[in-house]
């Protein structure tokens, strides 16, 4: 019964369609879809330049009843041809399908499936997605991709701010690798926290758990593993590993050839060591040629070609055989002799002993020997057991078969001898005897009583 105003068409040729916020039903409605993925040239919406249909972008929507990826919205632009259709001299840039939007895309499988190159400031995720890359990546202000950019994500103005595969063929046995490149240095920071990162510096050094960047080409702060081997090599003997205390004062280093302790720190403290420590109940062995040489056993018993030490220091040169002692501080075995030496540094003179001999030796042609005690101690020279021979220090006598001579030449029992006896250089006759008893009748009395009479020579 009355009118009112639907759509308008002014004299510059804008349109206007009146409608309601409240409305229930569409405004306009465009029902010249399509069911394919192609087109003829009858697009829903045809957007013309300055009043003409030239250099035309293109709305149209595709719709199915079996296939939701088959209902989308597709929009097209000019390729610059003036007089275009939707399927000559136009470009497809856009379709959503599905809540799914490809760009480039006829058919995006994913939220956003882009064909081609990206470049943005931010880009942002939710929930369990996949964000898929093609080709590269451009991240920032000023860069520009060339067909000589590694596929991979850039960041700046150059290709050394980058992370992308390398080159050649994604096939057995190399494909390709990931190569991280960044010419102020890389941080792996886990947590956010200072101490819980890794820092690899712009001239290659590589810190691990570090707060700052490392000082040396491999640094490490915690626990390290390693289940293969780790190698480090250098001209030098003493250089290759170094373990350094937390105070940087002191540390030991493992070369190939060298284990050296040094340090800046006073040399006289204790924890200035060099301890070699196997704390189960078991040996550390010294090889070489892959033959033991060497050992020192868990009670700290010291063999030398002995795998089983019995002695604080027992050293085997031959196979033994038979029973031999336990508990010495010192036992050493050796077919040859002498077992042992010491002598001068110019080798002349020294001391031998075997296995049943102490002698003097050395390259002299006479070389003495002297048995000394300290200050005034004694000497005792024993036969198993019993003192066969006696020197008083403080006196220097020296007796047989006893030990308090008074005498400087102190005999306890008999004498025989076959030589010259004499008195201040001339011989000795019964006339020099004090005391002498009658003189004998017979050569066998004279001989009984000088061997009795002995204690009266002087």
């Amino acid at each position: 019964n009355s009118r009112q105003e639907r759509m308008r068409i002014a004299g510059d040729g804008i349109v206007s369609i009146a409608g309601s916020d409240t409305s229930t039903t569409p405004v306009l409605s465009l029902r010249n879809g399509t069911g394919q993925t192609s087109y003829s040239n009858g697009a829903q919406i045809s957007f013309g330049f300055n009043g003409s249909d030239s250099y035309n972008h293109f709305i149209c929507s595709r719709h199915n009843s079996g296939a939701g990826n088959r209902n989308a919205i597709d929009f097209y632009t000019c390729d610059s041809t003036s007089n275009n259709t939707l399927s000559s001299g136009s470009i497809h840039g856009m379709t959503i399908t599905n809540g799914k939007v490809g760009i480039g895309k006829i058919e995006p499988t994913t939220a956003l499936d882009v064909d081609g190159d990206i470049n943005c400031n931010v880009i942002n995720t939710s929930g369990d997605v996949n964000l898929a890359l093609g080709k590269r990546v451009m991240l920032g202000q000023n860069v520009t991709d060339t067909n000589s950019h590694a596929a991979g994500i850039y960041w700046h103005t150059s290709t050394d701010y980058a992370i992308t595969r390398t080159a050649g063929a994604w096939s057995a046995p190399d494909y390709q690798q990931l190569s991280i490149k960044w010419g102020t240095g890389i941080i792996l920071d886990i947590n956010g926290s200072n101490f819980d990162r890794s820092f690899v510096d712009v001239k290659g050094k590589l810190g691990v758990n570090v707060s700052s960047k490392p000082s040396t080409q491999f640094e490490v702060n915690g626990d390290s593993r390693f289940t293969g081997k780790l190698e480090a090599y250098n001209a030098s003997a003493e250089e290759g590993f170094q373990a350094l205390v937390t105070n940087g004062t002191q540390w030991t280093k493992y070369g190939w050839r060298n284990i050296t302790k040094d340090g800046t720190g006073d040399e006289n403290q204790s924890n200035n060591h060099l301890t070699i420590n196997n704390k189960k109940n078991s040996a550390i062995d010294f090889m070489t040629r892959n033959t033991l040489r060497m050992r020192i056993d868990n009670d700290g018993f010291l063999g030398v070609g002995e795998e089983d030490p019995a002695n604080k220091i027992d050293i085997k040169y031959h196979a033994r055989t038979g029973t031999h002692p336990t508990g010495r501080s010192l036992y050493a075995t050796n077919d040859n002799i002498p077992i042992a030496e010491f002598r001068h540094s110019n080798g002349t003179q020294g001391i031998r002993i075997d296995y049943n001999t102490i002698g003097s030796i050395g390259t002299n042609a006479d070389v003495i020997l002297n048995v000394v005690s300290q200050g005034t101690g004694n000497h005792y020279y024993k036969v198993g057991s019993q003192t066969a021979m006696f020197i008083d220090g403080s006196t220097r006598y020296i007796s047989v078969g006893t030990h308090t001579p008074s005498k400087n030449l102190d005999v306890a029992g008999d004498i025989n001898f076959t030589g010259t006896l004499y008195k201040n250089g001339t011989q000795f006759s019964y006339n020099d005897l004090t005391n002498r008893p009658t003189i004998p009748t017979a050569l066998s009395d004279l001989t009984n009583d000088i061997m009795t009479t002995t204690s009266n020579i002087s």
